[in-house]
C-alpha cells in the first residue's frame, strides 16, 4: 500500500481544496477512551506500522479499477430504485428532517460469494434522481471490485446519484484521507475473539465548516478519524435526510442470489447483527431511534429477513439482526 503526501492529494481530490483540516470541529475535546476490558474485539488492525509524517495511505487505483468500479456504483444502496437482482433488509428513518450524523457498529461477515456483492452499511442520502447526494460506509464482499473473496472496509459517495459524480473508496476525487493506516478499500478481520464477533464502528458526521467526516470505533478509543468528504461537493441544500442501517445484497436478475451477512436468517445465533444505532442532530447530540420515526424494509423475506430487537440494554442499546442465505430469490 503507498504512502502519499497528506498534501499532495491532487490526483484523489478536487483541485479547489486548497486546504486540509486535520480534525472536526466536534473533536476538539479529547476523544473518549474505552476500557479495554470492556471493549469488543477491534476489526481494526489493517497495518503494520504507520506512513511516515506527512503521508497517508491510498490504495492505488488502475484503469481497469475505475471501469468495474463505474460499473458496480448503480448497485448501491439507497437508490430511487433498486436494480433487478437487490436486496436489502435495513432500517430507514423517515426522510422528515435533517439528519447530521448516523453511527452504529455491525458484525463483520465474509460471506462465500459464488457471484455478485454482499454488504452491510449505514449512510445518509438526501434528494431523488440527478438530485440525489448520498454516503455509505461499512464492509463489503465484491470479488469483482477488490480481485478476492475477503471482507473490506468500503464507502462510497455521489451528489448526481452516480450518473456523473461519486464512486467507490478513492478510486475519483472526493475523499481526503487524514488516517495514517486506516484506508478505504482495506481487508477486514472476521471471525470471533474470545467468544465475541468482531464488529466495525462507523459514523459519519457533520462538523460545523459542513465537511462529512468517517470515523471508526477500536476497541480501546472511541473515534479513529479515517477522512472526510468536502463540504463543496456534498448535501448543499437545505432539504430533508435520511438515514439507514443493514444488509444488502446484489445479484443477477434471474440468477443465484448471494448471501447476505453472516448467511443466515435472523432466528439463529450465528446471524449479523448491528448495534448501537444512533444518529445526530444539529447540537451533535446522539439520539436512539424509537419506532414512530423509522421504517423497516425488507424487499425479499423469502431469502433475507430482519429481527428489530429495539433497545436491548445499556451495552448493545438499540440492536437488530439481519441476513439470509440468499438462493432463488427472483419473484
Amino acid at each position: 500500500m503507498p504512502c502519499r503526501l497528506a498534501m499532495g492529494l491532487e490526483i484523489f481530490n478536487p483541485i479547489w481544496l486548497d486546504w486540509i483540516q486535520r480534525i472536526p470541529s466536534f473533536l476538539r475535546r479529547a476523544t473518549k477512551k474505552v476500557d479495554p476490558s470492556q471493549a469488543r474485539p477491534s476489526v481494526i488492525g489493517l497495518a503494520k506500522g504507520a506512513c511516515p509524517l506527512g503521508t497517508v495511505p491510498i490504495r492505488r487505483a488502475t484503469k481497469k479499477d475505475l471501469k468495474k468500479s463505474k460499473l458496480l456504483l448503480n448497485n448501491i444502496h439507497p437508490q430511487n430504485k433498486a436494480p433487478p437482482g437487490s436486496y436489502r433488509a435495513s432500517i430507514e428513518m423517515k426522510n422528515t428532517t435533517r439528519y447530521f450524523g448516523v453511527e452504529g457498529s455491525m458484525t463483520v461477515n465474509n460471506p462465500q460469494l459464488k457471484e455478485g456483492a454482499s454488504y452491510a452499511q449505514l449512510y445518509i442520502y438526501q434528494g431523488e434522481g440527478k438530485n440525489r447526494n448520498s454516503i455509505a460506509t461499512g464492509w463489503m464482499v465484491d470479488p469483482i471490485l477488490y480481485n478476492d473473496k475477503s471482507s473490506h472496509f468500503f464507502a462510497a459517495w455521489t451528489s448526481t446519484g452516480f450518473e456523473s459524480t461519486g464512486c467507490f473508496n478513492t478510486f475519483c476525487p472526493g475523499f481526503v484521507q487524514i488516517h495514517k493506516t486506516v484506508y478505504l478499500g482495506s481487508p477486514l478481520s472476521v471471525g470471533s475473539v474470545a467468544g465475541k464477533p468482531i464488529f466495525l464502528g462507523l459514523s459519519i458526521q457533520e462538523d460545523k465548516n459542513h465537511n462529512w467526516w468517517l470515523l471508526f470505533t477500536s476497541a480501546t478509543v472511541e473515534n479513529h478519524i479515517v477522512g472526510y468528504y468536502p463540504a463543496e461537493i456534498l448535501f448543499n441544500s437545505e432539504d430533508p435526510r435520511s438515514i439507514g442501517w443493514g444488509g444488502f445484497v446484489v445479484g443477477p436478475p434471474k440468477g443465484t442470489s448471494p448471501p447476505m451477512g453472516s448467511g443466515v436468517l435472523p432466528v439463529s445465533t450465528d446471524a449479523s447483527s448491528f448495534e448501537n444505532i444512533k444518529f445526530r442532530n444539529e447540537f451533535n447530540n446522539t439520539i436512539i431511534p424509537i419506532p414512530i420515526h423509522y421504517d423497516i424494509i425488507k424487499d425479499n423475506p423469502k431469502c433475507y429477513e430482519l429481527l428489530n430487537e429495539g433497545y436491548k440494554d445499556d451495552e448493545v442499546e438499540f440492536t437488530f439482526q439481519f441476513g439470509g442465505p440468499g438462493g432463488q430469490c427472483a419473484n
